[in-house]
């Protein structure tokens, strides 16, 4: 470092005060009384609930089985449907095509954007590289 930058005051000592300012007054009945209610209310229905926090294991396995064997099933029906008739299918997650509006540039900023990009690319810079 400079010379400069060596002789210069820290931005704590030049933001600190000479004499401390005093604490903000703490009343406990605003912070101590709702956790309180709220951890009555909490041991209160686990207390009446005991079985709410514990998960059912029994009965989830069998529905998630069924659920997952009947999703292929409707999955291999669909995709022999769509070859039988030429449907190109639409899976759930695939993403959508942006709209056209969004491939045109909106302004003159977007405009030489794109220009400064594509002479970059006909110079050779590969896509995907600042």
């Amino acid at each position: 470092m400079g010379p400069r930058i060596a002789q210069a005051k820290h931005l704590g000592e030049l933001l600190s005060r000479d004499t401390p300012r005093n604490p903000q007054p703490f009343d406990e009945n605003k912070v101590v009384e709702p956790l309180v209610r709220w951890r009555a209310r909490e041991v209160k229905r686990r207390l009446l609930h005991s079985l709410a926090d514990k998960p059912s294991i029994v009965r989830t396995q069998p529905v998630g089985v069924v659920r997952k064997v009947l999703d292929k099933v409707r999955n291999v029906v669909i995709e022999q449907v769509s070859r039988i008739f030429g449907w190109r299918t639409r899976l759930p997650g695939a993403p959508k095509p942006p709209p056209s509006q969004l491939q045109l540039p909106r302004h003159e900023f977007e405009q030489s954007m794109f220009a400064g990009a594509r002479e970059l690319r006909s110079l050779g810079l590969p896509t995907g590289h600042p």
